[in-house]
C-alpha cells in the first residue's frame, strides 16, 4: 500500500500580530519539509478569520522559497474569484520556481456568503468554474488561448509562460459524494475528502470504477481522506464573525483548523490505515510537536496520531 502524509491548514487566525503569525506558519512549513511530509495544503478564505491565507499564492510563494522537497498548494483556489489568465500565469510561475513542487487545487468555494462580498453570484459559481477551469488549462498547455463562454470570451490569446510539470501540474479536487469522486477520476484529478473512513470507502470504490472505466490501467491519482484536529478557539471565532451560518453542516463540517491526510489506493487499504501507519504517525506528530514549541503557535497546529 502507497501511503503519504500531508497537512492541510486553514491558516486560521491565532492571537499574534500579522507579521509574526505568518513568520510562524512559514517556521513551521518549514519543519514539515524537514520531517518528511510529502504536500502541504492551504485554504483559501475571505472576510473571515478562518483563513489568513486569501491570495494563496502570494502565502505559497514565500513557502516555496522557505522548504526544499515539500510540495505544496491551495486547496483550493475559488475560480469563481479569479480572472482564469491571470490565474494560470501564478500557476506557472509558482511551479517554475518551485522546479516543480506545486499541486494545483480548485473548487467553485465552499461558503456563497464569502463568495457573495466580492460580487460574485453564488448561484453561478459552479458554471463560472467549468468555464474558468477550462480557460486554465488550455492556458497551461497550450501557446495561446481561444475560448467562448457566457464569463468569458478569448481569442488567440499568447501565453508566454509555462508549468515547469509538464503537461500540467497534478490537479487537486475535493469531494463531498460517490458521484463527484466519479467525475474527479474521468478528470484523473487527484481527490480527498473531509469524512469518516466507512463513507470514503463508498466514494474510493466510485472513483476506482470511474478511473478504471476513462482510464484503464493507466497509473491511479492519489485518494486521499483528512483526519482532523479541531481547535475550539479557532472555530469560534469563525462561527461568531458573520461570515458563515452556525446552522449550517457545511459550515460546521468547515470549522476546522488544520489535518492531515493518507493516500489509501483502494477500500481495502483505507480500512487497514491505521494500524499500518501508526508507527510513521507517531514519530511524525512527535516531530512536528517539538517544532511548534519553538514557533508560538497559539491557535492551530497538526495531530497526526490519530488514525480514522
Amino acid at each position: 500500500m502507497a501511503l503519504d502524509f500531508g497537512i492541510f491548514d486553514h491558516v486560521d487566525r491565532g492571537d499574534l500580530a500579522l507579521t509574526e503569525f505568518y513568520e510562524n506558519r512559514l517556521k513551521l512549513a518549514e519543519g514539515y519539509d524537514q520531517v518528511g511530509f510529502r504536500t502541504y495544503h492551504c485554504a483559501e478564505h475571505h472576510s473571515t478569520p478562518l483563513g489568513m491565507s486569501p491570495s494563496p499564492s502570494v502565502y505559497l510563494s514565500a513557502l516555496a522559497q522557505r522548504t526544499k522537497k515539500l510540495r505544496f498548494g491551495p486547496l483550493v483556489y475559488t475560480l469563481a474569484l479569479y480572472h482564469p489568465l491571470r490565474l494560470a500565469e501564478e500557476i506557472c510561475m509558482l511551479d517554475q520556481m518551485s522546479r516543480g513542487r506545486f499541486d494545483l487545487g480548485v473548487g467553485k468555494g465552499i461558503s456563497p456568503i464569502e463568495v457573495g462580498y466580492y460580487g460574485a453570484d453564488p448561484t453561478k459559481t459552479e458554471k463560472i468554474f467549468g468555464e474558468a477551469m477550462a480557460v486554465i488549462m488550455q492556458a497551461l498547455t497550450q501557446k495561446s488561448v481561444t475560448f467562448k463562454g457566457e464569463f468569458f470570451d478569448f481569442k488567440d490569446v499568447p501565453m508566454e509562460l509555462s508549468p515547469y510539470q509538464q503537461p500540467h501540474p497534478p490537479l487537486w479536487y475535493g469531494v463531498v459524494s460517490p458521484d463527484s469522486a466519479a467525475r474527479a477520476a474521468v478528470q484523473k484529478m487527484n481527490i480527498i475528502a473531509n469524512v469518516p473512513a466507512p463513507v470514503f470507502a463508498a466514494m474510493s470504490d466510485a472513483y476506482r470504477k470511474a478511473y478504471e472505466a476513462k482510464h484503464g490501467h493507466a497509473p491511479m491519482a492519489r485518494m486521499g481522506i483528512k483526519v482532523q484536529k479541531v481547535t475550539p478557539p479557532a472555530r469560534k471565532r469563525w462561527l461568531s464573525s458573520g461570515s458563515c451560518s452556525a446552522s449550517s453542516q457545511a459550515g460546521r463540517n468547515t470549522a476546522r483548523s488544520t489535518a492531515s491526510w493518507n493516500c489509501p489506493a483502494s477500500t481495502a487499504d483505507s480500512q487497514r490505515t491505521s494500524a499500518s501507519s501508526s508507527a510513521c504517525s507517531n514519530r511524525r506528530s512527535s516531530s512536528v510537536r517539538e517544532i511548534g514549541k519553538s514557533t508560538r503557535l497559539n491557535s492551530s497546529h497538526t495531530d497526526i496520531s490519530r488514525m480514522p
